[in-house]
């Protein structure tokens, strides 16, 4: 089992998985314009998706796996 932990758009570097309810997508890029980051990610079929985060906003973010998963 993945662990997820709650992150500022500030803090992502390229190659973290990000979580969503329908895919888990990797960070290509990350951007600030203006207020909001444009964070650009894709999914395991190279479909390319850009985000428009506001700076006060956190995401969802792959930490650590759980090696005791049952």
């Amino acid at each position: 089992m993945r662990i997820s932990d709650l992150m500022s758009p500030f803090s992502l570097e390229e190659g973290d998985v990000l979580a969503f309810e329908d895919d888990d997508y990797v960070v290509v890029d990350v951007n600030l314009d203006g207020r909001n980051y444009l964070i650009t990610v894709t999914d395991m079929y190279l479909d390319t998706r850009v985000l428009n985060v506001p700076d006060t906003a956190q995401v969802a973010v792959y930490v650590a796996h759980d090696e005791m998963e049952i």
